[in-house]
């Protein structure tokens, strides 16, 4: 049967399981055991205030929580770590059959649990734990139709009142666990978002935020310069003669060295108020808040300096060390676009490169 749904494209093979993935599964899988335990205790004890049913109920009710909160302690212990889903499955279900059986089969003050099974393990655990959840029960129903005797029903009463009650309480404690289970899932979504968020706005190389992420972040504090009135600098920083470097001392060891460099840049950066990004090649872009010209050519000469003070060599045998030039324009945001702002730093930039290299320019300066 999973063959031939693969087939029909509705389910979707999946890659390995990180070990992150398989511990933050267990954590969640822990949480809901948890919570089918206290509910199943809570129901046990409520229901006998309000229905008459008879005492095998009450002993299996405190017996059932007791399993799960048993099975929940060896989760927290970290047993079984990688099956906790499919484990907790099996004993929901093993431990429900009977419950079902002599509750009613169909009519079952349990039924309401069942159908929101599937459900939750496909958040929990896995397509797979789901479908045959769906099977077993699929087949345990045809067979509680035909082959149930009647008189099995120990939940039976002429007027019904406890199984309605009975029926009540577990839909409430149904629900319970399916809102727990969707918000586990909710939380997983949104980590998730946030994950691939991060993929897509850093550079896989350096750490730092790529272009993208650049622009989002510009964006957003081009906003805030503009609410604050305070000015904004944006400074590209370019390592100079990097292809020399690259047909020197080869590819892997010029990546090495933007990596170095962007290392360096964020070190010497006010954390939660600037934000390095590469912006290409080897150029790089640092987007500074709360900054005016002065502060920025500060800013920029220490960048310089530091990247200086690594003195990496462009050849074992010259002393020369590897250096930055750095082009940047302050800004108060209005009426400038990101794309204006960024040919300011450039044309500064150039203007440091062709007047030889290794020195940081105000746009403002070029300007005038």
């Amino acid at each position: 049967m999973l063959s031939m749904l693969s087939r029909l494209n509705i389910i979707e093979s999946s890659p390995p399981r990180s070990v992150e993935e398989i511990t933050h599964t267990a954590q969640v899988t822990m949480k809901i055991t948890l919570i089918i335990s206290l509910v199943t205790i809570f129901v046990t004890l409520v229901r006998p205030m309000v229905s008459e049913l008879p005492e095998i109920f009450t002993f299996l009710g405190v017996l059932n929580a007791s399993i799960f909160l048993a099975l929940w302690a060896a989760f927290k212990r970290g047993y079984w770590e990688s099956y906790s889903p499919i484990i907790l499955a099996v004993m929901i279900n093993l431990i429900l059959l009977p419950m079902v059986v002599i509750s009613g089969g169909i009519d079952s003050q349990y039924t309401p649990v069942v159908t929101v099974l599937p459900f939750g393990l496909m958040l929990i655990g896995t397509f797979h734990s789901a479908l045959g959840t769906i099977i077993f029960w699929s087949f345990a129903w045809i067979a509680l139709y035909f082959w149930q005797p009647t008189n099995l029903d120990l939940s039976f009463s002429p007027w019904q009142e406890g199984k309605l009650a009975s029926q009540v309480f577990w839909l409430i404690g149904s629900s319970a666990v399916a809102m727990a289970v969707s918000l586990q899932f909710e939380n997983i979504k949104r980590r998730q978002q946030k994950s691939l968020l991060a993929l897509a706005e850093h550079d896989s190389l350096t750490g730092v935020y790529n272009r993208r992420g650049m622009e989002r972040v510009l964006n957003t504090e081009l906003l805030l310069c503009d609410r604050t009135q305070q000015k904004l600098t944006v400074m590209i920083v370019d390592v100079d003669n990097f292809k020399l470097y690259n047909d020197i001392n080869g590819h892997p060891a010029g990546d090495k060295i933007l990596a170095t460099v962007a290392n360096t840049l964020s070190k010497n950066t006010r954390a939660g108020q600037d934000t390095v990004t590469r912006f290409g090649g080897e150029e790089f872009v640092i987007i500074l808040r709360d900054t005016d010209e002065q502060s920025a050519a500060i800013a920029a000469e220490k960048f310089r300096s530091q990247v200086e003070a690594l003195n990496i060599p462009y050849e074992n045998d010259k002393p020369t060390p590897l250096t930055v030039t750095l082009g940047f324009y302050s800004t108060t945001g209005k009426g400038e676009t990101q794309s204006h702002i960024i040919n300011q730093a450039d044309k500064a930039l150039y203007h440091g490169k062709v007047n030889g290299r290794n020195q940081a320019i105000n746009a403002e300066t070029i300007i005038a």
